[in-house]
C-alpha cells in the first residue's frame, strides 16, 4: 500500500567505513478495528517523518554535546572526603578474614572491596565524560 522510505542523499567521506543502518518507526494505529483509512495514513506520515528525522541526524557530521552549566570546583580544603559503607575499622576486620580464610585453605584468593560516597556537585554527564 505505501512504498519503502529511503533516505539517503549524500555518500559518506572515502575515508570513513560505510555500515548499512536500517532505521524503523512503529505506525501507531488508535484503534486497528475502527481507524479509517486517513487515520492510518496520517500515522503512517508520523513514522514516515520520525525515520527522516533519525536518518538525518545519523547522516549528519556535526554531533552536538549538551551544554552544560557546571559550578566550579571547590578548592580542596573546601572538598568532603568520602565515605566508606564499611569504615576503616570493618574494612580492616574484613582483610584479616579473608586472610584466616586463605591460612585455613577455605579460599585461594580474594578481592575485598567497599563502596565509597562522596557529594558533589557535578553534573551527571561531566562524570562521564
Amino acid at each position: 500500500m505505501y512504498p519503502p522510505i529511503v533516505s539517503s542523499t549524500s555518500s559518506p567521506p572515502p575515508a570513513v567505513p560505510c555500515r548499512t543502518q536500517l532505521v524503523v518507526s512503529n505506525v501507531i494505529i488508535p484503534s486497528a478495528l475502527s481507524a479509517t483509512e486517513d487515520q492510518v495514513g496520517a500515522a503512517y506520515e508520523r513514522a514516515k517523518v520520525k525515520i527522516i528525522n533519525v536518518c538525518n541526524r545519523l547522516e549528519s557530521s556535526h554531533v552536538p554535546l549538551p551544554v552544560l552549566v557546571q559550578d566550579p570546583f571547590p578548592s580542596k580544603k573546601d572538598r568532603t572526603p568520602p565515605v566508606s559503607n564499611v569504615g576503616k575499622q570493618g574494612y580492616d576486620s574484613f582483610v584479616t578474614s579473608l586472610k584466616q580464610n586463605i591460612c585455613k585453605g577455605d579460599i585461594t584468593q580474594a578481592v575485598p572491596s567497599q563502596r565509597l560516597k562522596k557529594e558533589t556537585r557535578l553534573h551527571l554527564f561531566n562524570v562521564y565524560r
